[in-house]
């Protein structure tokens, strides 16, 4: 991987060339079947300008990995799209983007239950009106089972082909 020249990874034309080359070497370097995952939602408003910037970017994933199954006949080689799952599974009442002062707000809250209190960062975040996330950014334990369970429910699918 030390070979790779990543270049500006901030526009959708070169976060695609990066990662059509680290898919490259991925393929290259192993026989093994590789699942690229989507992004996770920014925050729990999936219509906020955040999340549509993830979902343009999840597109190019999905594109990056259709396009080497169909170029190259690869058929190890998955796409998980863990945002779409965590949008179906979330039940937060945020209608908004939460401002910077309610993101910090978010996190001490969060943060402070669970490192003085001992409170599951889930439960914190709950209180805080998420369901998967515990800052807005970083999944909570909840948003964590539900990517394990997509994976896992992968895992077992593909042993299954064999």
């Amino acid at each position: 991987f030390w070979k790779l020249k990543v270049e500006n990874p901030f526009s959708l034309e070169n976060y695609e060339k990066n990662l059509e080359q680290i898919v490259n070497v991925l393929l290259e370097s192993t026989d093994a079947v590789i699942a690229v995952c989507s992004l996770p939602p920014i925050g729990e408003d999936f219509d906020s300008k955040a999340n549509q910037t993830v979902i343009d970017f999840n597109n190019i994933i999905h594109q990056v990995v259709e396009r080497k199954r169909v170029n190259k006949f690869c058929d190890r080689l998955y796409f998980l799209d863990v945002f779409q799952v965590l949008r179906e599974r979330c039940d937060s009442s945020n209608e908004s983007a939460p401002s910077i002062f309610k993101l910090m707000l978010y996190f001490f809250v969060v943060e402070f239950l669970y490192h003085l209190l001992k409170v599951p960062r889930k439960y914190g975040s709950k209180l805080l009106g998420m369901s998967l996330l515990s800052d807005t950014v970083h999944l909570n334990e909840n948003g964590a089972d539900e990517v394990t369970e997509v994976i896992s429910q992968w895992i077992l699918k593909i042993t299954k082909k064999k």
